[in-house]
């Protein structure tokens, strides 16, 4: 389960998270799980799409959701 950073300064920087998951998806095996916790206004759905296809959301409450992926 992560929570990764997203800022650089005051700026969105979303170049820790894509190599998080880029490197989470390459580096699971069949089966392997990734949840991420994040505030909602981001875009780790779509990048969490691209990577593994297919995303749940787990939970969606006060600003934050709860994303889950499987690699297959």
């Amino acid at each position: 389960m992560s929570n990764p950073p997203f800022h650089t300064g005051i700026k969105t920087d979303y170049s820790i998270s894509e190599a998080f998951i880029a490197q989470s998806a390459s580096g699971l095996q069949k089966g392997g799980t990734l949840t991420l916790v994040a505030n909602n206004h981001l875009a780790y759905l779509q990048l969490l799409e691209q990577a593994f296809g297919s995303v749940k959301v787990l939970a969606k409450a006060h600003g934050f959701v709860v994303y889950q992926t499987v690699k297959s």
